[in-house]
């Protein structure tokens, strides 16, 4: 939604404002929106404050009879909405399409297939000379990216780590900014296990592979690894049956992540796989 927002329309004082506590506070987007807007785009929050923001803003843009535009940031976040059903949807790959019209049936709004604007910087901005400027380490490194929930991040990562262990492998540790285990659970974790990590939770996925070279990107199936791939660097998803791959059907109604499916990352579905 950057590229939205730098635009000369969104420099009035009006619409500098932070409206996202005024959503959720009376349940209505502020007036001059549909007074100033005849189009509304709006994104697919992963978090339960974005989805409740989301979710008044397209019943309201429907109220108004507004166009409305869905672009979907990670595959599987749109959902339907009774009452705000978009004009619009914006997904990444046909594979996607494919998946919603499948999964809604008649609910399925109309599809636009695009590349994803959230990687645009790093479509942008990546070049070889980034990715030959990687440090050179000795010792190999992996990096774990982490997703909100702890329990299933701790029960993983305790299944990995003895195959990291027994192959010398060293931990990077990023955990997920919602993650309200970090850093206690983890610190247990890894002293349970006798498992030297080092943690670059904050540091930027740039400064992350410059400075570390990481092998890979393990993850259940954070966008972290799909950032990586801009860097040449490889993800493996681990989506074990009982967690992991019950996760991600709950929140995005995938059985296999579509790049998974497309040969683009590596996946892990067994502990006999690692």
């Amino acid at each position: 939604m950057r590229a939205l927002s730098e635009s000369s329309i969104f420099e009035t004082a009006l619409v500098e404002r932070d409206i996202f506590e005024d959503v959720i506070g009376d349940g209505t987007v502020p007036e001059f929106f549909s007074n100033e807007f005849d189009a509304w785009v709006v994104g697919t929050s992963g978090s339960d404050d974005g989805q409740t923001v989301e979710t008044i803003i397209r019943k309201q843009a429907n109220t108004f009879s507004k166009l409305l535009i869905v672009i979907e940031d990670y595959p599987g976040n749109f959902k339907y909405i009774e009452g705000g059903q978009p004009n619009l949807l914006v997904v990444e790959h046909e594979s996607i399409e494919a998946h919603h019209k499948e999964l809604l049936g008649p609910n399925c709004p109309t599809i636009s297939v695009r590349r994803n604007p959230r990687y645009d910087q790093l479509r942008l901005f990546y070049s070889q000379q980034q990715l030959d400027s990687k440090a050179c380490n000795d010792s190999i490194v992996v990096l774990w990216a982490g997703q909100p929930e702890t329990e299933d991040a701790v029960i993983v990562l305790s299944r990995l780590i003895p195959t990291l262990k027994e192959q010398n492998i060293g931990l990077l540790f990023s955990a997920h900014p919602r993650d309200k285990g970090y850093p206690s659970e983890y610190e247990s974790l890894f002293v349970q296990h006798n498992m030297e990590w080092s943690d670059v939770t904050g540091v930027s996925l740039n400064d992350c592979i410059v400075k570390h070279a990481p092998l890979a990107v393990i993850t259940q199936y954070s966008s972290v690894a799909i950032e990586a791939g801009f860097y040449g660097v490889p993800s493996v998803n681990v989506l074990y049956s009982d967690v992991g791959a019950k996760r991600l059907f709950q929140d995005k109604s995938f059985k296999v992540l579509p790049w998974c499916s497309l040969g683009a990352s590596m996946i892990i579905e067994t502990i006999q796989e690692q």
